[in-house]
């Protein structure tokens, strides 16, 4: 007797609850940082741990990169 299938999900489906899942998860990873007003400009207050770049705090913090950088004088060689 073989086992009767309960559910059988295509690969699209499979793909959208990926991506739902996803995106559930980088909802609920806010960022939870100080924010600091220099100069009229509001800025996150981070201190940068050992491995962190700059590609990943631009993803935590949904920034480009570069802004980070040019917030940053004397990054130009790393965080």
């Amino acid at each position: 007797m073989k086992p009767k299938k309960i559910f059988q999900a295509s690969p699209s489906k499979v793909l959208l609850l990926a991506m739902l899942l996803l995106a559930s998860c980088w909802s609920a990873a806010q960022v939870q940082t100080p924010v600091e007003v220099i100069g009229g400009v509001e800025y996150y207050i981070h201190p940068v741990k050992k491995g962190e770049t700059a590609f990943g705090l631009s993803l935590t913090y949904q920034c480009d990169d570069n802004d980070i950088m040019a917030a940053n004088p004397g990054s130009d060689g790393g965080l």
